[in-house]
């Protein structure tokens, strides 16, 4: 029995049961004959300010090229506004260039879910029968109220930056040659992170004024070594310290090495601390060993709390810095005794009060026994 089949029986028996919740599965799914056997007998489920269900459809049938699907949206709720975004998302061009000639389009008036919004539906339309999503509807209908009050901000340019996400070059170039959006930093920013050289150079060529040295920050952040190449040797706008210091933030050392032997912007104390942070001892050490910046008391104070010993001792016994109260009271906080062990066996500064408190309301009372065993002394500082 197909999903029509079974809401028809459940509206005839039980009509109360109908509403937003069939008609977000209906959206989600592709399932054309359900959504418009919906706008039939419960037209008022559409336009709603929260689902914005024709909108879900529309996304989810644009991105996966179901003409048949867009096409009836279209006709069917004519006063909407649509984007071009999720079809250009998905490559389809000559979706594309029908709703170009056919659909209302404004991208700057629509508050649609945006691409992040499209992957969860996909993924959640792909997960469940129509039963399994009954069962688990309230979590689904949560996700998309939460995507509709704090979706993506509307872009004019959001098309150009769906298709640079993806790598469709084709889609931008006849974006670029038929709609007057144009492109923004945004777009650069998706091609560079999501590693598609080919558009990086075409964005280079076409959209020179859009480049500066955030491209290559967020290439290197996105562990995208051959944009960062490219940029390197086809454009002159560098980078910053924040290549360097997001790189090793990762512990992505290919990206650090290469930053460091042909670049000169250098890092600052951040590389080392959070690549601390983060538990990349490889990296800690590298940095220590290559570059002059070193790190501050918060590369191990953030170690300790995030229960990276091996870092811990590492700093401890090659570096200066030392750490502050902090370390222990981060450490006890998330329950690493071990940490809060070394710590005071190795170290003087001894944490304060606040591990107590902070231990107290996590519930860890491993550390809070060993305090109390070890008449460990937490004064309170003011």
């Amino acid at each position: 029995m197909g999903n029509l089949s079974i809401v028809q029986q459940l509206h005839e028996h039980t009509p109360d049961a109908m509403g937003i919740n069939v008609a977000v599965y209906a959206a989600m799914s592709g399932d054309l004959p359900l959504l418009n056997w919906l706008s039939l007998k419960e037209p008022d489920v559409f336009n709603d300010p929260f689902y914005r269900v024709e909108h879900v459809a529309f996304d989810i049938a644009a991105a996966r090229g179901d003409f048949e699907t867009v096409q009836w949206l279209v006709a069917t709720f004519p006063d909407a506004a649509w984007s071009l975004a999720p079809a250009a998302l998905g490559g389809n061009l000559e979706l594309v260039e029908w709703l170009h000639e056919n659909a209302n389009i404004d991208e700057t008036q629509r508050n649609h879910y945006g691409e992040h919004m499209v992957g969860l539906i996909l993924a959640v339309g792909h997960q469940h029968c129509f039963g399994e999503f009954l069962d688990d509807k309230k979590k689904v209908l949560d996700d998309l109220k939460r995507g509709a009050r704090g979706g993506q901000t509307p872009s004019a340019t959001a098309a150009m930056d769906a298709a640079a996400s993806k790598g469709h070059l084709h889609v931008m170039q006849w974006l670029s040659a038929n709609r007057r959006e144009g492109c923004s930093s945004v777009t650069v920013e998706r091609a560079v992170t999501e590693g598609h050289v080919h558009v990086v150079a075409w964005l280079s060529e076409h959209f020179t004024e859009l480049f500066t040295p955030a491209a290559m920050n967020q290439a290197a952040k996105a562990g995208q070594l051959q944009v960062v190449q490219w940029l390197h040797k086809n454009r002159s706008e560098g980078c910053t310290t924040d290549a360097m210091d997001w790189a090793a933030a990762a512990g992505d050392q290919a990206m650090v090495k290469w930053i460091h032997e042909n670049r000169s912007e250098g890092c600052t104390t951040a590389a080392m601390n959070s690549a601390a942070r983060n538990g990349h001892l490889e990296m800690v050490q590298w940095l220590s060993e290559n570059r002059t910046e070193g790190c501050t008391t918060a590369a191990m104070n953030d170690a300790a709390r995030n229960g990276f010993l091996p870092v811990v001792q590492w700093l401890h016994e090659n570096r200066t810095e030392g750490c502050t109260t902090g370390a222990v009271n981060g450490a006890a906080e998330c329950g690493h005794l071990d940490i809060v062990r070394y710590l005071y066996a190795n170290r003087t500064e001894g944490g304060t009060f606040m591990a107590r408190v902070l231990a107290l309301e996590r519930d860890q009372l491993a550390v809070l026994n060993w305090f109390d065993e070890h008449n460990i002394d937490l004064p309170v500082v003011r």
